[in-house]
């Protein structure tokens, strides 16, 4: 049992280790670009900057799963990692 703790430590260590660089490397990439309306629906960044003029910033939001910051790339990165609803 002390050996399949040994190892579970080491997998552990890797995989926070993918974690983090794989949070890094979707903030750089994604931070700030995903969009959606109060419907759920994505937006195109045409269409965001179309609703911004005409009615101002009401009504746009980003989606729950983001890398806009470290702690939010991170949760993103492990929810998909587990596969959680990936039905």
């Amino acid at each position: 049992m002390i050996k399949s703790l040994i190892s579970i430590g080491s997998f552990s260590t890797l995989l926070l280790l993918f974690l983090f660089i794989f949070a890094l490397v979707g903030m750089e990439l994604f931070a700030y670009k995903a969009l959606m309306n109060d419907a759920g629906e994505f937006l195109t960044a045409e269409k965001a900057f179309l609703i911004i003029k005409e009615a101002g910033s009401g009504g746009i939001t980003y989606p729950r799963q983001n890398f806009n910051d470290f702690w939010s790339a991170m949760t993103t990165v492990y929810i998909l990692i587990s596969g959680e609803d990936w039905n």
